[in-house]
C-alpha cells in the first residue's frame, strides 16, 4: 500500500507490483531453502527465539466484518531462526549462517537502484520480525468503496524516531503517498495515499506497527485494531485446521461477501458461466503453508453450497482398517462413490437411467449391482509381506454377490486353496476366451492364454485382500501385521476421498545437496563468495535414510481440499527446485524493473 497505488484512478501500477511481487517470490525462495520446515516427531513444536520472530497476534483479534485475512512470514527470521527437525543442527551452522547473510547482503546491493521499492525490501529483509498480517474489514451491506485496510507487524525499530526517519526516506520519491502528520504518543500519524486516508502507529515498546487505511478509517478505528479477542472468527478457527505454527504463510477470505461485491463487476456471460459451475456460490477459500500437528503440510481448501461442484461431493466414508506389515513403502487409499452419488452425476451429465442401464447391458450385469458391490474403500499397499489390494466394501454381501455374478457369466474362473493359515482363492479373468479372436490358428493358442490375467485372493474381517501372487498374501496370513494405516497416515482424523502417503529413501540427503547447489548458484549469480567447503557432508551429519511424503484430497460435506504433507520442505520431490525459483526470483527482481523501463522508453518514442 505505502508503495507506488495509484488511486486517482483506482488502478495498481503493475511495474511497480511487479517488482514487490518479485521481491516476495525471492525472500520466500530463500526462506524455503534455508531451512526445512518440520519435525516427524508429531508433538514437536518449531522453537523461535523472542528476539527473532514473534507469531501472528491480529488473527486472534479480527473484527467479525473482516472478510480476508493474509499472512506473510518474516523472511529473516524464517532463515535465521533454528528449526526442530531432521536438518535443523545442519542449517543452524555457523557455515550456513555465514552464507545466508552474505546472500542477504549481495541481494541487497542488487535491489538498491529499485530506489523505493528496493528500500520497502530491504525494510522487509532487515526489520520485519513477524509475520505481515493484512486483513479487509466490510461490515455487512457497505459497497467496496467503504472497505477498511488493516496491517500489523513487528518491526525491529528501537525508537518511534527511527521509524518515523525511515518512512520518510521511503516516501521522498514516491509523490502517491504523502504524510499528513507523524504520528506521536499521543495520537496516530496520517498518510494520504492518493485519495484514500490512511491511520498509523507505531508503538517502541512492543515494536508493533499497525495501519488502517481506506475510506472507512479513522484514528477510533485504528485505536479498536485488535482490542477485542475473536477466537470464534472463521478464520481463526480455519487457521487451526490447517496451520498451526502460526509462523506460515495464511490466507483465507470469505468469497460469499467478496463475490457478491464482485458479481456487478463481471461480464454477465461470464457470471452465468461461473454461477452454472457453482463457483459463485463458494463461501470460504484458505490456503497455508507451513505445519501442522510437528508435520509440514501445505493446504488448498474451498468450501461452497449449491451447483454441480457442490452437488458432487461424494459422502464420507470411515477410515481404513487395514493394518499392514511393517511400515509400507507406500499407501494409496480412494473411496468409491455410492449409487446415489452415481445417479447425481448422471443428472448433472444430462443422463437418463437408460443411458446408465446401456453401459452395462451387453455384460448381463445391472449397473445397481456393479456399483453397490464396489462402493467402498480400495487400498494399495507395499509393506514387508510386497505389493496388494484390500477392499472394504460398504456392503460386504453385494460384492460377495458380485463376484459370484463374475464368476457365473465367464467373466471369471476362481478355484479354493487350504493354507496352514486359512484359506485362499485362485482368480483368473479368462480374457482370451472373453474377447480375442476365437478363429486364430490353433498353434496360437499359447499366445491367446498369455493374455489372461491371474491374481489371489482371501477375505478376513470384511476386507478382500488381492495379489498377483500367493506369496504376498500368504506372508499375511502367517505373520501378524501391526501398524495401523488409519493411524500412520492420519486418515482417521482427516478422512480423505485420496491419499497417498510413501516413505522416499535418502530424499532428505538429496535436498540437503540440492539445497547447497542451490546457494552456490545464487552466489554466483550475485558476485558474492560464499564458503562451501565449510558445510558439512551428509554422512557427518547423520541425517536420516529415509523421510514420508503424502497427497491428501477430500471432497465431501460441501468442501473441497487438497494437502501435500511432508518432513523437510514442501518441494523435495522436485529435487531441489526452490533453488530453481530463487534462481528465478532473482532474475525477474532484477531483469523485470530493466525490461519494463525498455518498454516505458519504447512507448514514448512510438507516441512521437
Amino acid at each position: 500500500v505505502i508503495l507506488n497505488l495509484k488511486l486517482s484512478p483506482l488502478t495498481i501500477r503493475i511495474d511497480s507490483v511487479t517488482r514487490l511481487l518479485c521481491v516476495c517470490i525471492l525472500s520466500c525462495a530463500l526462506a524455503l531453502t534455508g531451512c526445512s520446515n518440520l519435525a516427524s516427531q508429531p508433538d514437536s513444536r518449531i522453537d523461535w527465539p523472542a528476539e527473532l520472530a514473534e507469531p501472528a497476534t491480529l488473527i486472534d483479534r479480527l473484527d467479525p466484518d473482516v472478510i480476508s485475512y493474509v499472512r506473510l512470514p518474516s523472511p529473516s527470521a524464517w532463515i535465521t531462526a533454528p528449526k526442530n527437525n531432521e536438518m535443523g543442527d545442519l542449517l543452524a551452522t555457523d557455515a550456513n549462517r555465514a552464507a545466508v547473510t552474505t546472500l542477504l547482503e549481495a541481494l541487497r546491493q542488487q535491489l538498491a537502484p529499485l530506489g523505493t521499492d528496493g528500500a520497502m525490501a530491504g525494510l522487509l529483509l532487515d526489520r520485519l520480525r513477524s509475520p505481515l498480517e493484512i486483513a479487509v474489514r466490510l461490515p455487512g451491506d457497505t459497497a467496496l468503496t467503504g472497505a477498511e485496510l488493516q496491517m500489523s507487524a513487528r518491526l525491529d525499530f528501537e525508537t518511534r524516531l527511527a521509524f518515523e526517519q525511515q518512512l520518510g526516506s521511503l516516501l521522498e520519491e514516491n509523490p502517491l503517498v504523502r504524510q499528513l502528520v507523524p504520528a506521536t504518543a499521543d495520537a496516530p500519524g496520517r498518510l494520504s495515499l492518493g485519495v484514500m486516508p490512511a491511520y498509523y502507529q507505531f508503538d517502541p515498546q512492543t515494536r508493533r506497527f499497525t495501519m488502517s487505511a481506506g475510506f472507512g478509517s479513522s484514528a477510533q478505528a485504528l485505536a479498536q485494531l485488535g482490542e477485542v479477542a475473536n477466537p470464534d472468527h472463521p478464520a481463526v478457527k480455519r487457521q487451526a485446521e490447517l496451520e498451526d505454527s502460526r509462523y506460515g504463510v495464511y490466507l483465507w477470505a470469505n468469497t460469499g461477501a467478496v463475490i457478491h461485491q464482485l458479481e456487478s463487476l463481471l461480464p454477465a456471460a461470464q457470471a452465468r458461466e461461473l454461477e452454472s459451475l457453482g463457483i459463485m456460490s463458494s463461501e470460504e477459500v484458505a490456503l497455508s503453508m507451513g505445519s501442522r500437528a510437528g508435520r509440514g503440510q501445505t493446504t488448498l481448501l474451498l468450501r461452497g453450497s449449491e451447483g454441480p461442484l457442490w452437488d458432487l461431493a461424494l459422502p464420507d466414508s470411515p477410515a481404513t482398517r487395514v493394518q499392514s506389515l511393517g511400515e509400507p513403502d507406500y499407501f494409496f487409499s480412494t473411496v468409491i462413490p455410492d449409487e446415489a452419488w452415481v445417479r447425481q452425476l448422471a443428472s448433472v451429465s444430462g443422463w437418463s437411467l437408460r443411458d446408465l442401464n446401456q453401459l452395462t447391458t451387453k455384460t448381463g450385469l445391472s449397473w445397481t449391482a456393479v456399483v453397490a458391490g464396489l462402493t467402498g474403500r480400495f487400498s494399495v499397499i507395499a509393506d514387508d509381506a510386497g505389493s496388494y489390494l484390500a477392499f472394504e466394501p460398504t456392503d460386504a454381501d453385494a460384492f460377495a454377490s458380485l463376484l459370484d455374478e463374475l464368476r457365473f457369466r465367464g467373466y471369471t474362473e476362481t478355484s479354493s486353496f487350504s493354507t496352514a493359515s486359512g484359506s485362499m482363492n485362485r482368480l483368473q479373468l479368462p480374457l482370451s476366451k472373453l474377447w480375442l479372436d476365437q478363429e486364430m490358428p490353433l498353434a496360437s493358442d499359447w499366445i491367446m492364454r498369455s493374455q489372461d490375467s491371474q491374481g489371489w485372493y482371501y477375505e478376513q474381517a470384511g476386507i478382500w485382500y488381492f495379489a498377483t501372487v500367493p506369496q504376498v498374501l500368504l506372508a499375511r496370513q502367517q505373520s501378524a501385521p501391526e501398524v495401523a494405516l488409519a493411524s500412520w497416515s492420519q486418515q482417521e482424523t482427516d478422512r480423505p476421498t485420496l491419499q497417498f502417503t510413501g516413505q522416499f529413501d535418502s530424499l532428505i540427503q538429496t535436498n540437503y545437496h540440492y539445497y547447497l547447489e542451490g546457494l552456490q548458484t545464487l552466489a554466483h549469480m550475485l558476485d558474492a563468495e560464499i564458503d562451501m567447503l565449510a558445510f558439512p557432508v551428509a554422512r557427518v551429519a547423520q541425517l536420516p535414510g529415509r523421510s514420508q511424503a503424502s497427497l491428501s484430497l477430500t471432497y465431501r460435506e460441501n468442501t473441497l481440499k487438497a494437502v501435500y504433507g511432508y518432513e523437510t520442505h514442501p518441494l523435495d520431490p522436485l529435487q531441489g527446485s526452490m533453488g530453481g525459483v530463487a534462481i528465478i526470483g532473482i532474475l525477474a527482481a532484477v531483469a523485470i524493473p530493466a525490461y519494463q523501463d525498455y518498454v516505458d522508453q519504447v512507448a514514448q518514442y512510438s507516441d512521437i
